[in-house]
């Protein structure tokens, strides 16, 4: 799956909840694009200022129980933050912001936020993405369109 959608499995997936800012009193969004966050999402988003490194703590203690340390290293390596996204990107996520804070109250104006970034990102390209942030750094990514283990992949659909 290139992108993965909370609401329609589709698109990018949003998790996680607006972090109040204790020392400021106020409520502060930290929105970022991830490439292999998960073995089977190509990009994912996520709202979470320590998500990077909670993740990585995922792969070492979660993961590690069940997988062998190649698959471990692999999703090491790959995971990385997208820096740099068009500026129609933070423009559409600024609208999105506006929208959360009244949430049942502009749901309609949150989707239709979120479907402008979908297309603004599938326009841009989520693979040119994928090909910026990953390949540039490691041309052997196994990625395939739909896992970083298609090893995996080709036995569970060859039974």
């Amino acid at each position: 799956m290139l992108l993965r959608s909370s609401l329609e499995c589709r698109g990018i997936h949003l998790r996680g909840m607006p972090r109040g800012d204790e020392d400021e009193g106020e409520i502060s969004f930290v929105l970022k694009l991830y490439v292999h966050a998960h073995h089977a999402v190509l990009c994912f988003e996520w709202r979470d200022k320590n998500f990077y490194e909670q993740r990585l703590e995922v792969f070492d203690e979660s993961k590690a129980q069940d997988e062998p340390p190649w698959k471990i290293e692999r999703r090491k390596r790959l995971f990385a933050v997208v820096e740099s996204l068009p500026q129609e990107f933070h423009k559409a996520l600024q609208e999105n912001e506006k929208a959360d804070q009244g949430w049942e109250r502009a749901r309609r104006g949150w989707e239709r936020a979120r479907r402008k970034r979908e297309k603004i990102l599938h326009e841009y390209g989520i693979e040119r993405l994928h090909a910026e942030v990953c390949l540039a750094k490691h041309p052997d990514c196994p990625w395939n369109g739909k896992t970083i283990f298609p090893e995996d992949f080709l036995s569970t659909t060859a039974s």
